[in-house]
């Protein structure tokens, strides 16, 4: 057989297991979002939410993305990869993780948590699932990523899906700031994409496994710098946080960080191999598993503008996904 046939092959089934990979992502993540709202019933975070807007999204970011990093780095201490870290830090490549950190982190971890506690566990992830779309759009411009018609198509999907879902706000009262919920999780969205936009370059030198690593810690670390400042009480909210500690509602938070972190480190893996916009793109299943969790166990409500809106936002990220034999050419510059 030729040589050159081989390598396309084996390259090949490493680009479909990245689709698996993230599809995992996706499927592990959409749990999140209903231990968050499980947690946010309990004090001190229940009580902590009336002092300020942004104290809880920040106390709950900083608290699952350390405890996801600590999980990452208890599989990477297994795997021999520790010393990695630092060296990995010291390069050029690390930086663009740690880059990529603030965007995934602070940014997007605060919105998303705000924005779930203003508009609920489900239509919150469902707006931000068109993440896909708008990092497709940036992969072709940094990442000289190919764009199909029919991931055009597919990204014009998105657009409609997130519209459709955002139409209507759930019915009973029980979110006065539904909007500015959907805004928090827009941005969340734009913010996801910048991360695995620049987590990519910073992943074409370094493991995805120390990657993810790194960007959990980095996460955690920036989001307990920055407490103090963003949530408007000073030195008060690390108190909260502490208090936090040894309640049930961080049992919760724990809990979605080790999904969290899970879903990460199949999602940079599936980056790695099949591309940063197709990773993206097939991470949108999490609306799926969210969107049962939370009616299983919160009982959210399911109106068929959100139905409709979910399909079609996850047939235009199929769409954006694109052919696995189009995978290789991914990065090739037209």
């Amino acid at each position: 057989m030729d040589v050159k046939k081989i390598v396309h092959q084996k390259n090949l089934r490493y680009a479909k297991k990245g689709l698996l990979w993230a599809f995992a992502a996706g499927m592990l993540y959409g749990v999140t979002p209903t231990l968050q709202t499980l947690s946010l019933a309990l004090d001190p975070l229940k009580t902590a939410s009336l002092v300020s807007l942004l104290l809880v999204p920040l106390i709950m970011a900083c608290l699952q993305d350390t405890s996801s990093g600590i999980a990452v780095l208890m599989k990477n201490i297994q795997a021999g990869k520790s010393k990695e870290y630092i060296r990995i830090l010291r390069s050029k490549p690390g930086k663009f993780v740690v880059l990529a950190s603030f965007f995934g982190g602070p940014l997007a971890m605060t919105t998303v948590m705000a924005s779930v506690y203003l508009a609920g566990p489900i239509y919150p992830i469902a707006i931000s699932a068109c993440f896909p779309a708008i990092g497709a759009v940036l992969s072709r411009i940094v990442l000289k990523e190919k764009i199909s018609i029919n991931a055009w198509i597919g990204i014009v999907l998105c657009i409609i899906g997130a519209l459709t879902i955002s139409w209507m706000p759930p019915t009973g009262g029980n979110y006065p700031n539904f909007y500015l919920g959907l805004l928090m999780a827009f941005i969340t969205a734009v913010a996801w994409a910048l991360e695995n936009i620049i987590a990519t370059l910073g992943m074409d030198f370094v493991d995805p496994e120390l990657a993810i690593g790194i960007r959990e810690f980095t996460s955690g670390g920036l989001t307990f710098l920055i407490l103090p400042v963003l949530a408007g009480i000073g030195m008060k909210s690390y108190g909260v946080l502490f208090q936090t500690l040894p309640t049930m509602g961080y049992v919760y938070i724990a809990l979605a960080g080790l999904f969290a972190g899970a879903s990460y480190f199949y999602y940079y893996k599936a980056a790695n191999s099949c591309g940063a916009s197709r990773s993206m793109a097939l991470n949108v299943t999490y609306t799926i598993s969210a969107m049962i969790i939370g009616v299983v166990f919160l009982g959210s409500d399911i109106t068929l503008l959100l139905v409709i809106g979910t399909l079609t936002l996850l047939i235009g990220a199929m769409l954006v996904a694109g052919k696995p034999a189009e995978l290789l050419t991914l990065r090739d510059i037209d």
